[in-house]
């Protein structure tokens, strides 16, 4: 037989000339909304472009001293004012008590699965000592001042640096650093 009258060859032959569907030559050029093969990888690169260059990890390292340096002395405080009575008690230490810290919205004195089970993770990790609460609230602190100056800096904000570590050392955020309840601010 000829090849050409082969019709699993003539297939092939056609799917060979027919660019694939999700090959990138297969989406128009002129056409952004289609997606092509390569948009995931895309956006993994886009976003990893999204961090700042390498010049400015020094100063996300020198925002992020400076943040646990402002807090330092509530890393060894105590616990403030309705602190014990938020962090996981007794009955909610179980794997059942996770369970209902999402299911039954009076196990705990105010309704936020989320700070909740956290507080759950951490006692579980640390127990009373208040040590953890207070370096896990600072971190996120920070953290959050180094995603302002990310954002800031990918506006071209002029001052990002400043506007963050000011952000990172204001007094009105001690409230919710120090205050372990306050974590759902």
């Amino acid at each position: 037989t000829s090849r050409l009258a082969d019709p699993v060859h003539s297939a092939l032959v056609t799917a060979r000339r027919r660019p694939h569907a999700r090959s990138p030559q297969a989406a128009p050029k002129d056409r952004p909304d289609v997606r092509r093969a390569s948009s995931t990888t895309h956006t993994l690169w886009s976003q990893i472009r999204a961090l700042p260059a390498p010049a400015g990890w020094p100063l996300l390292l020198v925002l992020l001293a400076v943040t646990l340096a402002a807090y330092q002395p509530a890393w060894h405080g105590e616990l403030l004012w309705d602190d014990d009575a938020h962090i996981t008690g007794s009955d909610l230490q179980s794997l059942d008590g996770l369970r209902r810290i999402w299911v039954e919205p009076g196990a705990t004195q105010q309704y936020y699965p989320i700070v909740n089970t956290a507080f759950w993770a951490m006692h579980r990790l640390w127990g009373y000592d208040p040590f953890g609460y207070h370096i896990v609230n600072i971190l996120l602190h920070a953290v959050s001042a180094m995603l302002l100056w990310i954002v800031l800096k990918k506006l071209d904000v002029p001052g990002a640096c400043f506007a963050a570590a000011v952000f990172a050392m204001h007094p009105v955020h001690v409230e919710s650093v120090a205050w372990v309840t306050e974590r759902k601010n």
